[in-house]
């Protein structure tokens, strides 16, 4: 004869949403999932990386291009990644040129002159990956 609790649950039944309850804290506790808000998964073992000088080979060559180009790479990884940014020989290298740029006007004024203007900007990237040389390219 089963006891009856006050809310009309037998005690087998009881004991039975228990192990449901436990069993399905331990799966989900047991899952791992990474939340990234950019999109990157970068691996545990790679903590730093190297941004190189990225040459201007554009038919235009704008002086500040090529510097400005590196050192916004850098930034972006200092402030939206956990790697230490280092001169040379980091666990990912990052090496380019820019092969082209140009820049349009998107939105013109009424004395025409461009409200608004679009930099498009062709570069080749070479990405090095020390720890997993398959992730190269």
């Amino acid at each position: 004869m089963d006891f009856k609790y006050a809310y009309g649950v037998t005690a087998n039944r009881r004991n039975l949403l228990n192990v449901v309850v436990i069993l399905v804290v331990l799966l989900i506790s047991s899952c791992k999932i990474n939340y990234s808000f950019t999109g990157a998964s970068i691996s545990p073992d790679v903590k730093t990386v190297s941004v190189g000088h990225f040459q201007n080979l554009a038919p235009l060559v704008n002086p500040t291009l090529s510097n400005l180009l590196s050192e916004e790479l850098r930034n972006k990884f200092v402030t939206q990644t956990s790697l230490n940014v280092v001169p040379s020989f980091g666990h990912l290298n990052f090496t380019g040129e820019i092969r082209n740029y140009e820049i349009k006007p998107v939105a013109i004024q009424g004395n025409e002159i461009a409200a608004q203007n679009r930099l498009t900007i062709s570069v080749r990237v070479k990405f090095e990956n020390s720890i997993d040389p398959t992730q190269n390219y």
